[in-house]
């Protein structure tokens, strides 16, 4: 075989098995897409100072609209909506929530900032925790992007610590199981009309 005809003989093995690779990895990722979560879930800010009868409403919107999930944030990068050791608690919304979605049939999964962390606490007493850019400056004087993205380190033992805390306090309270999805970790109350949960 010469060397053109064995390049080219080369070439096509690569791309039939690139297309093999491609099809089958896309079947497998939409069965792991679809590994016990519902279809459709949608991220959900939710606005503390609302009443329940606000929340039913918006919660009932958003089954009418064929989502069968809701993720609400429940963890800012400062403060919490669900009682949280050490940190400031702005409400305990979470709570509130969890009754309401179980009773219009929507599974709600709480959602957390992990890494960014703007607590002027934390920064005060640890500067050291926050990652460091190339330039040797830490993440809470010189965020990236956007001034709210002050990461903390996750190679620092104390730092995996302090969010693992935070975490398990989510994942005790309310019924919560952690759900790891693409972003990170997602403590999942996993409402639905199965399996009824209170607060």
């Amino acid at each position: 075989m010469k060397r053109n005809e064995f390049i080219k003989a080369l070439g096509i093995i690569g791309i039939g098995t690139q297309f093999g690779t491609i099809s089958c990895n896309s079947k497998q990722a939409k069965k792991l897409a679809n590994n016990g979560l519902p279809d459709y879930r949608i991220w959900y800010r939710p606005k503390r100072e609302n009443t329940n009868e606000e929340i039913r409403a918006d919660f009932t919107d958003i089954t009418a609209m064929g989502f069968k999930a809701v993720l609400p944030q429940i963890y800012s990068s400062s403060a919490g909506l669900f009682n949280l050791p050490n940190h400031e608690v702005k409400s305990l919304l979470l709570k509130r929530m969890i009754p309401i979605a179980n009773q219009v049939g929507l599974e709600l999964h709480a959602w957390m900032w992990t890494m960014p962390c703007n607590n002027s606490r934390i920064i005060k007493e640890h500067p050291d925790w926050y990652a460091v850019n190339r330039n040797r400056q830490s993440a809470h004087s010189q965020p990236a992007y956007v001034n709210y993205y002050e990461f903390l380190c996750p190679r620092k033992p104390k730092v995996r610590s302090f969010v693992a805390k935070r975490v398990r306090a989510l994942a005790t309270c309310h019924h919560t199981r952690l759900r790891r999805y693409t972003s990170g970790l997602c403590p999942s109350t996993r409402c639905h009309p199965r399996r009824r949960l209170t607060a």
